[in-house]
Formats: structure tokens, C-alpha cells, sequence
């Protein structure tokens, strides 16, 4: 595999869009897209979209999807990964299922393997325990690749640089966003889908 393969670039305003996603709903599952561009086969994951908080349906999903989409032509990117935070991460070793078949779709339309965040709170990733006062994130990023639908872990493989140091060192730099709690106005596609008022671009951020 080629060093440009290898790669991956992931911008700050992605991680803060999913971290506070994560935060604003620390009790739920939550899942939202990576977008940006492909330049030399390498990935440049440059914004996310929050989705979901609450059960994922397909039809929702298929609208949220052609907002996004239509959305990104503007800005000259298209959709390349996703994020997931379980709000119990001991669940799954890698995504839920949910996020695998979104991840299928994503790829067929990429043509290529595209990123997978997989959000978690350091605290409590291997102790079974009710949500925490204090939430640590950090996350893992992985290259999902679809070979055997029975197994959803062989569908993933690490990338290297996208490991919980790195994300933790993330978590450090949007405290201050925490702090002004930025999380509580975050827009996800369930809260826009109730009230279209609601920006779910999340252009404050």
C-alpha cells in the first residue's frame, strides 16, 4: 500500500461537529457523515453532517442523504465516511449495524474505502457502568471495506494515525467549545426533520 494510501486527513471542524453530536446526546446512539474530497486517491475529510440521535429509518435516512448531497455540490465535496458514538461502546468491537450498511452505501457511491470514526468515552470504553458526569471522548478511525456481510468486523481495518491518542488530542483542543457549551445547539436531521427552521449544517461551529 502506498504512503498516500495511508494518509488520512481529517479537519478540526469535523472532529468538533462529532464530538459535540456526541456530547448533546451522551445518553443515545448517534450517527453523522464525514464529507469532503478525493484528490490522488487520498481522502480529505473537511466537515460532518450530524444525523441521527433516535432510531434510523430508511426513508429518513434516503432525505437526509439528498439534502447533504445536493448541498455539497455547492461546496465542490461529497460524502466519504462516517461517525459513531454507542452510548454503550462495549456493544460492538468495531460499528453497529446500522452504521455498516450506511457505510456500504457510501463506498458503492465512493468508489472507494471510505473513513469510519468510531466515537467513545475513554472513561468508560471497557467498564459497563451508567453515563458519567464527565465525558472524555476520544475516538478510533478505520477503513471500511465491504468483504463479508456475516462479519461485520472483517469489514474494517485500523488506520494508523486515526488511533485514540490523536483523538484525545482533539478532545483537548474543543474544551473551550465544551466549555461555552456549543453541544446544547447542535443540530442533528432528527431535530431538523421536526422543525425545518433548524440548521443542521451547524454553520456556528
Amino acid at each position: 500500500m502506498s504512503q498516500v494510501e495511508q494518509k488520512q486527513t481529517i479537519e478540526l471542524l469535523a472532529y468538533k461537529k462529532a464530538y459535540l453530536h456526541a456530547l448533546k446526546y451522551v445518553k443515545d446512539d448517534v450517527i453523522g457523515v464525514l464529507t469532503g474530497r478525493v484528490e490522488n486517491g487520498q481522502i480529505f475529510v473537511e466537515d460532518a453532517y450530524p444525523l441521527f440521535h433516535s432510531r434510523v429509518l430508511s426513508p429518513t435516512l434516503e432525505t437526509a442523504f439528498e439534502l447533504i448531497e445536493g448541498a455539497l455540490k455547492k461546496k465542490k465535496q461529497i460524502i466519504v465516511g462516517l461517525y459513531e458514538a454507542l452510548s454503550h461502546p462495549y456493544q460492538a468491537k468495531y460499528l453497529s449495524e446500522i452504521s455498516t450498511r450506511i457505510l456500504e452505501r457510501i463506498q458503492k457511491n465512493l468508489s472507494k474505502q471510505p473513513i469510519a470514526l468510531r466515537i467513545y468515552d475513554e472513561d468508560k470504553q471497557d467498564q459497563q457502568e451508567e453515563i458519567q458526569e464527565y465525558h472524555y471522548l476520544t475516538c478510533e478511525g478505520y477503513k471500511f471495506d465491504l468483504k463479508d456481510s456475516k462479519n461485520i468486523d472483517a469489514n474494517y481495518e485500523k488506520i494508523q494515525e486515526l488511533n485514540p491518542q490523536n483523538g484525545l488530542a482533539k478532545f483537548e483542543i474543543i474544551k473551550n467549545d465544551i466549555s461555552q457549551n456549543k453541544h446544547r445547539f447542535i443540530v442533528d436531521f432528527d431535530a431538523h426533520f421536526e422543525d425545518i427552521s433548524l440548521d443542521f449544517t451547524n454553520s456556528f461551529v
